[in-house]
């Protein structure tokens, strides 16, 4: 596993108050001996006393152990978006439109090569969450999906070089956000949903985008019974379940708006374009409290996350952020997704909060990313067997980190 080599530094998540430390990479002696590449390719942000900056580096193992971003090379920005795929790393910042590819070298460092610009589509910033803004069709295809404005860009991530670009006018609207299923396509087939949000208030409205990967033609539906859809699962079957997040749980509990979407969750049967008209939950009625998000717990089952207001008084708590900020929230496990009615409290995976906790699998085990901001780090905790975690890589900072495999396209 790569070790730090220069100054420690602080991972943050944008949102967050981060602590000091250096962005700067550290040089590794030219005598070394060759390494293997790395295996997972790490993409975070890195707070110093200058300002913050994205970075990407690669580690070789996900066990027990603790990383710094001494070697991580930086890509700008205070957001930075990274994916890996075909033995290749891609990275990009907020503060503009390039795409930078990165190689290992015989050190097994990952190290710029060739960029693309994305300017020709209109884009000027890059900014469409950490992983799912890239999507790699092949060795030498890739789109690029804007959350803010529905812009679709192909290009050549072997050549580094811009095809074209399209939009999904219809999909325009107040503070949208378009985010693809990330367990990628079915039969050639995308799907996508949207949000949308108006003076930070998510509205009760959803859409649903089912995009044609043959010829980027693509099917429309809008469902109005539930709104801030923020995560998904894709159950043994192929059905497909959409949850809002945490800033919809908090809606009722910090009384805001007039009439405000509820926690809820939709579902898109397998092959189907359109929101199941007879599915709708509210998700509060999984765990009895405010409860968002939807995580991938393996086969039919999913994790949730409630908060419990008999642990933490939300008096104090004015706005949405500070409500997910809260360390209040709990993991519960719904068995059946499509057909349970509760779920069951985690007590061997506690939480500190809604906003940072994430499941992501990788070469078929489950990780949970857990912050811990009074200790200094991120823990990637293998939660595959939930009854007994493990404590995995430890990131220094307690800010979030993304985490995908070198050599498979996501």
């Amino acid at each position: 596993m790569h070790r730090e080599n220069g100054r420690r530094a602080c991972l943050t998540l944008i949102a967050l108050l981060g602590c000091g430390g250096s962005s700067a990479g550290g040089d590794a002696s030219t005598d070394a001996a060759p390494a293997a590449p790395p295996k997972f390719v790490v993409c975070a942000a890195s707070v110093s006393p200058t300002g913050t900056t994205g970075l990407i580096y690669g580690i070789d193992s996900l066990a027990e152990g603790e990383v710094g971003l001494g070697e991580g090379v930086e890509v700008g920005g205070m957001g930075p978006t990274c994916s890996s795929a075909f033995g290749a790393a891609f990275g990009a910042t907020s503060e503009g439109n390039i795409v930078q590819r990165f190689e290992p070298d015989e050190l097994g460092r990952l190290v710029p090569t060739d960029s693309v610009s994305f300017g020709p589509a209109g884009i000027s910033s890059i900014s469409s969450g950490r992983a799912g803004a890239f999507l790699f069709l092949s060795e030498t295809e890739a789109l690029y999906i804007d959350r803010r404005t529905g812009t679709f860009v192909r290009w050549n991530p072997a050549a580094m070089t811009f095809t074209d670009s399209f939009r999904i006018e219809e999909i325009d609207g107040p503070g949208i956000s378009v985010v693809r299923v990330r367990q990628g396509a079915v039969d050639n087939h995308l799907l996508l949903f949207v949000r949308y949000q108006e003076d930070g208030i998510f509205l009760k409205r959803s859409i649903l985008v089912n995009l044609n990967l043959s010829d980027f033609t693509y099917t429309l539906d809008e469902d109005t019974r539930c709104g801030g859809l923020f995560s998904h699962v894709r159950t043994s079957d192929g059905t497909t379940y959409f949850a809002s997040g945490t800033f919809i749980a908090s809606y009722d509990v910090l009384g805001i708006g007039d009439d405000p979407p509820a926690p809820c969750m939709l579902r898109v049967l397998p092959g189907e374009s359109e929101f199941d008209d007879s599915f709708f939950m509210e998700l509060n009625d999984l765990t009895g409290m405010p409860t968002g998000n939807l995580l991938p717990a393996g086969g039919d089952s999913a994790f949730v996350l409630a908060y419990d207001t008999t642990a933490v008084d939300p008096s104090g708590v004015f706005t949405p952020l500070q409500f997910a900020r809260e360390p209040s929230w709990r993991l519960f496990r719904v068995e059946d997704v499509g057909t349970s009615t509760s779920a069951t409290l985690v007590e061997s995976v506690p939480l500190r909060t809604g906003l940072l906790s994430e499941v992501v699998s990788l070469e078929g085990r489950r990780y949970q990313l857990r912050a811990n901001e009074a200790e200094g780090r991120s823990t990637y905790v293998d939660i595959t067997d939930i009854d007994n975690p493990i404590d995995g890589v430890r990131f220094l900072g307690a800010g979030p980190v993304s985490v995908t495999l070198l050599g498979e396209p996501r």
